[in-house]
């Protein structure tokens, strides 16, 4: 090889240096932050479908005499879905299909929050592909996006915006945003423009336009995941067993003078191996004397505490008996389905109605039961009216019109089952402020009943 040949070569060489150097800057320049950038970029609505689709699922649900329909996500890459616990509650099998028509079962609720609506379940599908989470809260008047099977229609995708950021209702911090929802999207997720998960649809108001609240995502963080359980072994344990506040219910009890009759009626009753009802009305027998059995709550004064440590064991099954003595003699308290309480009233009054109405009755009375019957009695009318007042708000009126009860507890007991009227507000809160009698947590708790908003300085707001 000549001299010249290696000039040419040594030129040849420094010219494919320095257009390797030239490709790195331009590369460094624009490619590179393109790259960054459309890793963290706005998505379009077509993006954000195809991103979100494969792992949102709907999930179906079976239990006594009924189906549920909702929609759930996947939490991570081994099946975990979050959904709302509403969209199980009381299932006691239920599959999740995805948008290619793959169907896996749910095996396990993982963890639940009743009061807060989620679930948290593991299903038979061993590869899945998460959601990605955002970890920062949104502020109001981002763009968000819904996906899930509204009304049975699997995969629909709807957006609309965050029209507040935190919405305080019932005691608990949701999302509000105008993004349409309807039956079936809950427990789906609400997505962000960049695809991210920030929060869990769960609920809207049918009286409004588009007025929907999701959970925000973080939430979920908060949830024991520590007891799993089969879906049949949650139903029995949620309808058998309900905390509300520091109050058994769904528990029989009845009083007798002497320990001997106390464990003669209970042996009575394990001997036989009798049914629920059969304890019953053996119960009610042997308790006739005391006015029968107590169906719904129970508060024994100073027994309170006993009755509490033994009920609220959350391995209590129905069929549970425990004696306790008290200052009196013996009570028998016996662990009763939750069915009675939810179907107490035949005219329409949930179980949770039922519950707010003996709040407000403790809070407003001392518990005396006053409240209570006329809440219970005002839903009635409202619901189904009867042959004295008729139904709507008119009857209603009417019927608390012929009580004596004072103008402020009237509007209060209105107020309760009519959410949306606003006429009577300022007198509810000036109502409670005279009332000297009711505690200030009190009268928070049934403003926030009421539909009020109470902020940490005690200002009252209502929309």
């Amino acid at each position: 090889m000549n001299n010249r040949t290696l000039i040419i070569c040594g030129v040849a060489a420094l010219i494919l240096v320095a257009i390797v150097i030239l490709f790195v800057v331009v590369a460094g320049i624009f490619v590179l932050p393109n790259l960054i950038t459309n890793n963290n970029r706005t998505l379009t609505a077509e993006e954000i479908y195809d991103l979100v689709s494969p792992s949102v699922v709907e999930i179906n649900g079976k239990g006594d005499g009924f189906t549920s329909t909702g929609t759930g996500f996947f939490y991570d890459k081994s099946g975990t879905v979050i959904t709302n616990y509403h969209v199980i509650e009381e299932c006691t099998y239920a599959t999740v299909s995805l948008t290619n028509g793959s169907t896996f079962e749910v095996d396990k609720v993982l963890g639940f929050d009743i009061d807060r609506d989620i679930a948290i379940l593991s299903t038979t599908c061993s590869k899945s592909i998460p959601l990605k989470i955002r970890n920062t809260s949104v502020d109001t008047g981002e763009t968000v996006y819904a996906i899930g099977s509204s009304l049975g229609l699997t995969g629909s995708l709807s957006n609309g915006i965050v029209s507040a950021a935190e919405r305080l209702v019932n005691g608990y911090t949701f999302i509000q945003t105008t993004t349409p929802i309807s039956n079936g999207n809950s427990g789906g997720p609400l997505i962000d423009e960049k695809g991210y998960v920030v929060g869990i649809i769960t609920a809207g108001w049918d009286e409004g336009q588009n007025l929907n609240l999701a959970i925000p995502i973080k939430d979920v963080n908060a949830i024991s995941t520590d007891n799993p359980m089969a879906l049949d072994e949650l139903f029995e344990s949620v309808d058998n067993f309900i905390e509300y506040e520091s109050y058994c219910v769904g528990i029989r009890s009845i009083s007798v003078d002497d320990e001997a009759t106390a464990q003669m009626i209970v042996n009575t009753w394990e001997k036989r191996g009798a049914t629920e009802d059969e304890m019953i009305a053996l119960m009610d027998k042997y308790g006739a004397s005391q006015g029968g059995g107590q169906l719904y709550l129970i508060e024994l004064g100073d027994l309170v505490e006993e009755v509490n440590d033994w009920c609220f064991d959350r391995n209590r099954k129905v069929g549970d008996v425990a004696i306790i003595k008290n200052y009196y003699g013996y009570t028998i308290c016996y662990f009763s389905s939750v069915y009675e309480i939810k179907n107490a009233n035949n005219n329409g009054i949930s179980y949770s109605e039922f519950m707010v109405a003996y709040q407000m009755d403790k809070r407003m009375a001392g518990g005396d039961g006053i409240y209570l019957d006329y809440i219970v009695e005002a839903y009635k009318i409202a619901r189904q009216g009867n042959t004295t007042y008729g139904y709507g708000e008119d009857a209603v009126v009417d019927y608390l019109n012929d009580l004596y009860l004072d103008y402020g507890e009237r509007t209060i007991i209105f107020r309760l089952i009519y959410q949306n009227d606003n006429t009577y507000n300022n007198d509810i809160v000036d109502y409670l402020n005279n009332r000297e009698d009711i505690s200030y947590d009190d009268e928070v708790y049934i403003l926030e009943k009421l539909g009020f908003t109470v902020d940490s300085d005690g200002n009252v707001y209502w929309d």
